[in-house]
């Protein structure tokens, strides 16, 4: 009795039954591993029909090829000692991450299959492992193993009704389309809050810097008026034309803060005509759904225009801040350095504008944010109806 506790598999001998049949385990674990590859590469083209057959195919094909040399293979697993099992762990590790953000796996299901394959791999290569928690009287962790192994196997292949995949979802037109739409949701998330929520930033911190920068100039100016020091002016020209650089710089973020919002902008309208385009083919709880998705859509696309409108604004200020600037290093450069107040000055001021109007985007993006994850949870919602 305790032995059967301290080795629940010692009965059956796993270590050299799949030592027999190592070559195909490897099988498996390339299989998989290329499966996920190419789920990752092919990600973006989710919205197509024959996108995961063909991810399916293409890691067949590479199993297929690389088994070939399968005597080199388990050479490498087997002869290159740690180096080689480091590289067969990598390659099991990179299931989960690949299968749930390339073929679109739930991650439970991933972690379970992860788990199967790591359970078999070790009973393989390293049943002392089991062997040894068993003498040192720690049979119950072995046991847990055993159990879980199980469990994953049960996961792995368990059809939920309401929620999981029945044969109603599995031959829904729309399935693939909503999987789609939640992807996009995904990449658009990570476009506002990293990329536009990045540049928005910077500008923030450069028109808070100038505007640091222009108060002391402003300062020393009104301080000494025309008297002024020579050596004073040329550093304040230089310190002017700095600030120039930082203008430009900031119209550099500001052009790639608008690449950013027009992708998304493209991005919202095509997936708008998409679900309108469904609606017209549903009827009941799911137009219900459909037409919240719809309002959300449209709202978001109006913030993203919003966004563009105060984005014109902004440059249109940029033009007229450089314009006050260039003024006032010609009064500083013709000695007149008190004369130069008028127009830094009005330049403080928009900057205090322009301040504002990225303030105002900053809000908008986030409510831009909240809209996609309300979308998203739309759309997960329905996709769990189908």
């Amino acid at each position: 009795m305790p032995s059967a506790t301290l080795f629940p598999l010692d009965m059956i001998k796993p270590s050299e039954i799949l030592a027999r049949y190592i070559e195909w385990i490897y099988f498996t674990i390339l299989l998989v591993f290329f499966i996920s590859v190419a789920g990752i590469t092919l990600k973006r083209h989710f919205g197509k029909p024959y996108i995961k057959p063909l991810i399916i195919s293409v890691g067949l094909i590479f199993t297929v090829g690389v088994f070939m040399m399968r005597d080199r293979i388990v050479n490498i697993f087997e002869g290159w000692g740690m180096l080689g099992t480091i590289l067969l762990a990598f390659m099991a590790a990179t299931v989960p991450y690949g299968l749930c953000r390339g073929f679109g796996m739930a991650a439970g299901k991933a972690f379970h299959l992860t788990y199967v394959l790591f359970y078999i791999l070790f009973w393989a290569k390293f049943p002392e492992i089991y062997y040894y928690l068993g003498e040192r009287n720690l049979g119950l962790v072995n046991l847990g193993l055993l159990i879980l192994f199980l469990v994953s196997l049960y996961k792995m292949f368990q059809f939920r009704k309401p929620h999981g995949l029945t044969v109603r979802s599995i031959t829904n037109p729309f399935r693939a389309k909503v999987e789609h739409e939640i992807d996009i949701e995904d990449r658009e998330k990570k476009m506002v809050f990293k990329e536009a929520g990045k540049y928005t930033n910077l500008q923030f911190h450069t028109v808070d810097d100038i505007a640091s920068e222009l108060g002391e100039i402003q300062k020393a100016v009104e301080k000494n008026r025309n008297s002024l020091p020579r050596k004073a002016r040329e550093t304040i020209v230089r310190t002017l034309k700095t600030i120039s650089k930082k203008e430009a710089l900031f119209e550099n973020k500001l052009a790639h803060l608008k690449k950013v919002f027009t992708r998304l902008k493209i991005l919202d309208m095509k997936q708008l005509k998409e679900i309108k385009d469904r609606l017209t083919k549903v009827s009941g709880k799911e137009r219900h759904m459909l037409q919240a998705e719809i309002l959300r859509e449209e709202e978001k696309i109006h913030l993203e225009q919003t966004v563009m409108g105060v984005q014109s604004k902004l440059e249109q200020h940029l033009q007229a801040f450089n314009r006050f600037l260039e003024t006032a290093v010609e009064k500083m450069q013709a000695g007149n350095p008190y004369e130069s107040t008028p127009y830094l000055a009005r330049a403080r001021v928009l900057l205090r504008d322009l301040s504002g109007m990225i303030q105002n985007i900053r809000d908008l993006e986030k409510k831009i944010t909240n809209l996609i994850n309300t979308e998203k949870k739309l759309l997960e919602f329905e996709l769990k109806t189908m």
